[in-house]
């Protein structure tokens, strides 16, 4: 049984995929609220504060880039991680530069997710203290460029491929 620190919003239209992943936080540490569309979603961030939310790109109705693009203002200390099974650099590059911290491919292992979790959690606390830090007259904007984000997308791909070809974990079977 795990302790509960965090919370984290699972928004997207497919019950099983917030139930997966949902299961994967919950044994990371996190408290997990579920939504099945960009709407829900929203009222949810509006009745309390998360950690992280993991938001599926494409959904019927409001899509998760809107979702993003309308809390991202709101709560721009929550860590957001975009989830979809589209290997779009274009798509990727839009999110992460509308403040998405990652963009991550489905399906992945619950070790992948942890990594993945991790890095993104540390460069939105880095991006919280240099903030904090920053001069007035700073331009820390950053754009994340098309390249950049093929090369993670193929990185996640490869390690789709080689999890997809190796003998299964115990983290695989559950």
């Amino acid at each position: 049984m795990s302790t509960h620190q965090n919370t984290a919003l699972i928004v997207d239209d497919e019950e099983v995929i917030r139930y997966v992943f949902s299961n994967h936080l919950d044994r990371l540490g996190y408290r997990c609220v579920a939504a099945s569309g960009g709407e829900e979603a929203l009222e949810q961030l509006e009745r309390q504060d998360f950690h992280l939310v993991v938001l599926d790109v494409k959904m019927p109705g409001m899509s998760g880039l809107e979702v993003l693009k309308t809390m991202r203002p709101h709560h721009p200390n929550t860590c957001v991680v975009m989830l979809s099974a589209l290997v779009d650099a274009d798509i990727a590059a839009a999110a992460l530069n509308m403040g998405a911290d990652n963009y991550i491919t489905k399906p992945c292992s619950l070790d992948y997710l942890r990594v993945r979790l991790k890095a993104s959690q540390e460069q939105r606390n880095l991006a919280r203290q240099a903030e904090t830090e920053r001069f007035p007259d700073e331009d820390t904007e950053r754009k994340v460029s098309f390249a950049e984000v093929t090369e993670d997308l193929i990185h996640q791909q490869i390690a789709l491929f080689e999890r997809l070809t190796s003998r299964p974990t115990d983290d695989d079977r559950s």
